[in-house]
């Protein structure tokens, strides 16, 4: 099962780059378990990222363009390192995504949210994801 297994740890270590998103750094490793690569990633410590490196669509990267910051990091590695398509690249930060979306629902249900609030934000979060998938693709055309 796709799975992030360590936290996130990340600094701003240059604010003004990349269109005001700045510029951030891994302060320790990020392991991801991708299904579709059947294998661990690694995102090492000291490796920099400006979390989603989207076109500048203003409207989608304003509502979620640092909300799936974990997936950012891994896509970003993979589109620096050339290690794997980007086509797949895309698809994993996709994936990844949606493990931090279930991450979130796990959290809403522990919660004591019900039924309809629950599927009402599993949607939105569906449609979040794809979003910034659709971004990141766009972004692989230019």
């Amino acid at each position: 099962m796709s799975e992030f297994r360590s936290p996130l740890q990340i600094q701003l270590i240059t604010p003004w780059a990349n269109d005001g998103r700045g510029e951030w750094e891994f302060l320790s490793d990020l392991i991801y378990y991708s299904d579709l690569l059947q294998q661990e990633v690694v995102v090492f410590k000291g490796f920099r990222f400006d979390h989603a490196s989207v076109p500048r669509l203003p409207l989608a990267f304003s509502l979620f363009g640092f909300r799936y910051s974990r997936s950012a990091g891994v896509h970003d590695l993979f589109c620096h390192n050339g290690a794997i398509p980007r086509e797949v690249a895309d698809k994993v930060f996709l994936e990844a995504m949606r493990v931090e979306n279930e991450e979130e629902m796990e959290a809403l249900f522990a919660s004591g949210a019900d039924e309809e609030e629950l599927k009402d934000h599993r949607a939105r979060l569906e449609g979040q994801a794809l979003t910034m998938y659709a971004g990141v693709r766009v972004g692989a055309k230019f």
